[in-house]
């Protein structure tokens, strides 16, 4: 019977240790997975390749090493390994080094990765793209095909389909190719944001038009041209077009046969509408002693590389009493101004230079103080006062 208990306590002792062993086992593995992944994923996202830029609607990011989309804004850096996707009704870009920009259609799907000695890469997993190579070369990457863009040239890119050489030099699928486009368009430029403040909107479409005589021009809401909203003389070199809602638009010369003649270009839509500011409020008491500084604030605008507040003695703004910049939709300013009335708005300002000036917001007015405003006396309860005197 001992020996019996003595076996069974050994047996027993035996698993305890093999149970152990286990647990050390699979924490060892887990720390190892953890140490191995995280510093990983940190090292990649301090090394920044590229930026987000032109954002319209829905556009998603997934960090390299992780399984978490989250919203995407204008400016925000990406790493190799960075996933971006152009959610529908949506449209970016993603902006590369040395000038290499790459337009994302909506419902597109790409990854940024890691640039070699030659050239900044990226793969198109699904959509399509409009890649501008700037002074470096440009790697674009589709299903097995790879064109590599040389500098000053452009491709357009579907998954699945061969890339299109657009403008300048690139090597498809390992064959060199120069631009063979019969009609240059001029303007407006590859991926134009046009800002629209009501709707319809004419935009002026520009080509050559003495290498367009016998062609036609086409203006879709598709890339496709599966469905055409207007037509016109490719002689003339010239057409209006009348921009009826936001988004895409898409336009070229096509050959009296039908074929592309030129070149397919994009131009954004995009609604101007301005910020809406909220603080200080309409008929708000602002208390600023000297050397405090007032908060602003308003409604972020998409698009926007800066915003303008500018604050005015006067309603028609004509005595601007301060006008600053600020990066986001918020500024503190120190108002070393006399106390009074004062008005306040705010415009967003375009990335691009010589835009027309953005629409301003609505004029706030608010009363500046220096000192608190002394409050009127309280009047007590007449019945508690004439208890009070009665005793």
């Amino acid at each position: 019977m001992h020996v019996a208990r003595e076996t069974v306590r050994r047996r027993w002792d035996l698993d305890q240790v093999v149970a152990a062993a286990s647990a050390l086992g699979l924490a060892a593995v887990l720390a190892a997975l953890l140490l191995d992944l995280r510093p990983a994923h940190r090292r990649d996202a301090a090394v920044e390749i590229a930026r987000l830029a032109n954002v319209d609607g829905a556009v998603r990011v997934r960090s390299a090493g992780t399984l978490v989309w989250e919203g995407g804004d204008a400016g925000q850096p990406l790493a190799a390994g960075d996933s971006v996707f152009v959610q529908p009704g949506g449209a970016a870009a993603v902006s590369f080094r040395a000038g290499t920009v790459v337009e994302l259609e909506e419902r597109t799907l790409i990854v940024v990765e890691p640039p070699d000695e030659e050239a900044d890469r990226v793969q198109v997993l699904s959509g399509s793209v409009v890649a501008s190579a700037g002074s470096g070369r440009l790697s674009v990457k589709s299903g097995n095909e790879r064109a590599v863009v040389s500098p000053g040239g452009a491709v357009a890119v579907a998954a699945g389909a061969r890339a299109e050489l657009l403008e300048g030099r690139a090597q498809i699928a390992g064959v060199e190719l120069g631009v063979a486009q019969a009609v240059a368009l001029a303007s407006p430029e590859r991926s134009h944001r046009v800002y629209v403040a009501s709707f319809p909107e004419p935009v002026a479409l520009l080509w050559d038009g003495d290498a367009a005589r016998t062609h036609t021009l086409e203006v879709s809401r598709e890339r496709s041209f599966a469905t055409r909203v207007a037509t016109g003389p490719g002689a003339a070199g010239f057409f209006e077009v009348t921009v009826e809602g936001p988004g895409a638009w898409y336009w070229r010369l096509v050959d009296p046969s039908g074929a592309p003649s030129s070149e397919i270009r994009k131009f954004m839509a995009v609604p101007d509408r301005p910020p809406r500011p909220f603080s200080p409020a309409q008929g708000e008491i602002v208390l600023a002693p000297g050397g405090v500084h007032v908060p602003f604030w308003w409604t972020a605008v998409a698009g926007a590389a800066r915003y303008r507040v500018d604050v005015a003695s006067d309603a028609g703004f004509r005595r601007i009493a301060l006008s600053e910049r600020a990066n986001g939709p918020g500024l503190w300013a120190e108002l070393d101004l006399p106390e009074g009335i004062y008005f306040w708005r705010v415009r967003a300002e375009r990335p691009a230079a010589g835009e027309q000036l953005a629409p301003p917001s609505s004029t706030v007015a608010f009363r500046l103080i220096h000192r608190p405003v002394l409050d009127a006396p309280q009047l007590f309860d007449a019945s508690m006062e004439e208890a009070g005197h009665a005793r």
